[in-house]
């Protein structure tokens, strides 16, 4: 469905939910935030957002590229196993589900937010990835982008999401006072957007539609037993909404979903 952006204020309904995982998992999870990161439950939920991204990016900034087939079936835990080992490299859509888990784990609620460059028909293409995280502080969402170097973005000192930057680059373009937190270095510096951001320029458009995920998508796209796949097949509600300023359009895939769905259990009930 095609949502406003007052639909999207909601933590309970967009925070991205784990799968269910082993002890040994969230112990080793644990440790990094703890020992690696440096996350304590007492600090802001923006000082832990900065300590996690700041680490994820240190051990990734010569890892970035095509990553391996396997790592799209894998859990978060698992992609970032894969890429400490060098056996995978990864790009925006690992960026996000990594960061994601980390955020979890942390206390912040983070979602995943999809977006693309243009075809001749002004649908977006939807081949981008990151996150959004919500802060208690300012009780709001901010835009964080790992694959640019970007844990967040600000004007005039409030604190940006998704729809904010879409917004200011559409109707004032990178004016002063218009910054990101970007990874340079070894260290977190504040750049003018303009000269700290790669692909905004080519997804933040006119005719761009960005894809927020619900918080269970994870859980309804990763089946791990036959019984599991049939519930997730005749899940009624969509695994994601679209969000546009300028393109007024109608979206088919959920319907075409339920419709199959609807077919699918009238052909076996009519072949039992």
């Amino acid at each position: 469905p095609l949502v406003k952006a007052a639909d999207l204020s909601s933590v309970a309904e967009w925070a991205w939910k784990p799968a269910p995982e082993r002890a040994e998992d969230r112990e080793y999870a644990e440790r990094i935030l703890h020992d690696s990161m440096g996350v304590r439950q007492e600090q802001t939920s923006r000082e832990k957002v900065i300590r996690v991204a700041r680490y994820l990016l240190s051990r990734t900034v010569e890892k970035r590229g095509e990553p391996a087939v396997a790592m799209a079936a894998l859990p978060p835990l698992s992609q970032w196993r894969r890429v400490l080992s060098g056996s995978s490299l990864l790009y925006c859509g690992n960026y996000a589900i990594i960061f994601a888990y980390f955020a979890h784990r942390a206390g912040v609620p983070c979602r995943l937010v999809g977006c693309g460059g243009s075809e001749s028909d002004g649908l977006s293409t939807g081949n981008h990835v990151f996150d959004e995280v919500y802060l208690d502080e300012p009780e709001r969402w901010a835009y964080l982008d790992l694959m640019d170097g970007n844990v967040f973005v600000q004007k005039d000192g409030r604190l940006l999401n998704t729809i904010d930057i879409e917004r200011l680059l559409r109707f004032n373009g990178p004016e002063p006072g218009f910054t990101a937190l970007h990874y340079r270095g070894d260290s977190l510096v504040e750049l003018p957007f303009r000269d700290a951001s790669e692909t905004a320029r080519d997804y933040f458009n006119p005719n761009t539609t960005f894809t927020f995920y619900y918080g269970n998508y994870s859980l309804l796209t990763n089946s791990r037993n036959p019984w599991e796949k049939m519930v997730h097949f005749l899940y009624a509600r969509p695994y994601c909404a679209a969000y546009s300023d300028s393109i007024d359009f109608f979206r088919y895939e959920f319907y075409f979903r339920l419709i199959t769905q609807y077919i699918f259990l009238a052909g076996l009930a009519v072949w039992l």
